[in-house]
Parts: C-alpha cells; sequence; structure tokens
C-alpha cells in the first residue's frame, strides 16, 4: 500500500471525502470545532491551489483544438469559478475563527 506521499492524486480526494462524511460535528467540543474550522480553511486553500494548477496544466492546454474552443473556455471558467468559491470558503471558515472565543464552551 502505498504511503499518503506516493498515493495517486485520483484517490486522495476521495479519502478526504469519506473522512468528512464520517465526521460527526455535533459531538466536537470547543477547540474542536476551532481545529475543524481551521482544517477546513488549509483544505479550501488545497481546493483553490489544485483547481488553479488545473487551469495551467499542459494536457488540458494539449487538448484545446481537440475539444473547441467553446468547450475549453467553458472549462476553465469552470475551474475558475470553483476556485473562486474555495478561495471564498476559506476567507469564510477564517472569518469564523476569528469570532469564535478563544476557548470555546465544551472544550477539553
Amino acid at each position: 500500500m502505498p504511503s499518503q506521499s506516493e498515493a495517486r492524486p485520483a484517490d486522495l480526494a476521495p479519502r478526504l471525502a469519506k473522512s468528512l462524511e464520517e465526521l460527526q460535528s455535533a459531538r466536537l467540543g470547543g477547540d474542536e470545532v476551532r481545529d475543524l474550522l481551521q482544517g477546513l480553511a488549509t483544505v479550501a486553500a488545497a481546493v483553490t491551489r489544485v483547481l488553479d494548477d488545473l487551469r495551467a496544466c499542459p494536457v488540458l492546454r494539449e487538448r484545446e483544438h481537440e475539444l473547441g474552443l467553446l468547450a475549453y473556455q467553458t472549462i476553465h471558467s469552470k475551474l475558475e469559478q470553483a476556485a473562486a468559491a474555495a478561495e471564498d470558503l476559506e476567507v469564510g471558515v477564517e472569518a469564523l475563527c476569528r469570532l469564535l472565543p478563544e476557548h470555546a464552551p465544551g472544550s477539553g
């Protein structure tokens, strides 16, 4: 079994999604909520970076002529919109972290 650093990129996103689906936030204490929000901000930043990298991906650039100009532009537009949404999520989560008290009630 490959280590996380050796894992194929296509395997990482589904594993992360599965972990997030299994998370039961109702059972989290105050400090855990802060840690989760900070983790989400980190994930959002990473997703933004990946989407930005995809826009510059040589495979997509090489396929410009195969896809046709309209499809190529649509793909890049959608990638740009997704990156902007991920960046908005990062900013929003960081704002939530700033609003939380340093040691929230229910923290362990």
